[in-house]
């Protein structure tokens, strides 16, 4: 049996208090800072995907693009037969 979680979470309940205190009038934010829980975890997700993008893309360039893994093992298994051809 699966447990479902059926509580509110921490971003809608900061949210929730957010929006209550902006409507009292007790705290004078901008409703984009009141709208913060909602909007924030997206804006870190895009800038984590982001920068892994940027990391691997990086990480792509500094390899040898012009031979391969499975070509360079190849051409190292031919000079190693031509070597012991001359032994």
């Amino acid at each position: 049996m699966s447990k479902q979680n059926t509580g509110i979470g921490f971003t809608s309940l900061l949210l929730l208090i957010f929006i209550t205190l902006k409507l009292c009038r007790v705290i004078e934010w901008s409703w984009w800072w009141v709208m913060g829980p909602v909007w924030m975890p997206l804006a870190a997700a895009i800038v984590l995907w982001g920068i892994g993008a940027l990391l691997s893309y990086l990480i792509a360039e500094e390899e040898e693009p012009t031979e391969s893994k499975t070509q360079k093992l190849q051409r190292e298994i031919r000079e190693r037969i031509e070597k012991r051809k001359t032994l």
